[in-house]
């Protein structure tokens, strides 16, 4: 059974004069401090486990700021919004907005709807791709986009697609679409040189 010992207790507040912080502080018998709460700056809420100094504190709109590590037995429910430094290890369900420095693995696969962009390289079967994208641990195939003449993309850089009027494997030079391969018959073929 535990002893709430009260003379371990100190609690300020007094509306009447700004001059007395708003604290409450809980210390065990040695005087060591156990839990802080410093309500002194308006609408925000300190909370010091072990510290007078900050460990989280709350908004007025129940939002928490926490200066440590923070580790779920459970998991994690809401927006974590903020800059994450170290490791974050487990599930991601919901949407990323900021930049992600650092390795990236995923076992059943990252989804984006805009862009995502890779400032190295792309590791498909592999932790340490050899070039921007390395595929060459996988034996299936890569899968490349495909629509019709009038769906090609427009810009001036280099594509490669497959061109589904055509039947035939095409690529942009920056002036003009080429086709690679017409079909897959020695006859038919288009060698470029």
């Amino acid at each position: 059974m535990s002893t709430l010992r009260v003379s371990n207790i100190e609690a300020k507040a007094d509306a009447s004069s700004p001059s007395v912080n708003e604290k409450i502080k809980i210390t065990n018998s040695n005087g060591d401090v156990l839990v802080h709460v410093n309500g002194e700056t308006s609408g925000i809420t300190t909370i010091g486990i072990n510290t007078t100094g900050e460990s989280v504190s709350f908004d007025s709109n129940q939002n928490a700021t926490f200066s440590g590590i923070v580790t779920s037995t459970s998991g994690f429910i809401g927006d974590l919004t903020g800059n994450v430094a170290g490791n974050l290890t487990g599930n991601v369900t919901g949407d990323i907005t900021g930049n992600v420095t650092g390795t990236v693995i995923s076992s059943s696969g990252i989804s984006t709807v805009n862009t995502l962009h890779v400032t190295s390289s792309i590791g498909v079967g592999t932790a340490t791709p050899r070039a921007a994208i390395d595929a060459a641990e996988k034996t299936d195939a890569i899968a490349l986009p495909q629509g019709t003449t009038a769906q090609r993309p427009t810009g001036n850089n280099p594509y490669i697609r497959y061109n589904t009027t055509n039947s035939a494997l095409e690529f942009y030079n920056g002036t003009d679409w080429v086709e690679i391969i017409s079909d897959y018959f020695p006859s038919g073929s288009v060698i470029l040189g």
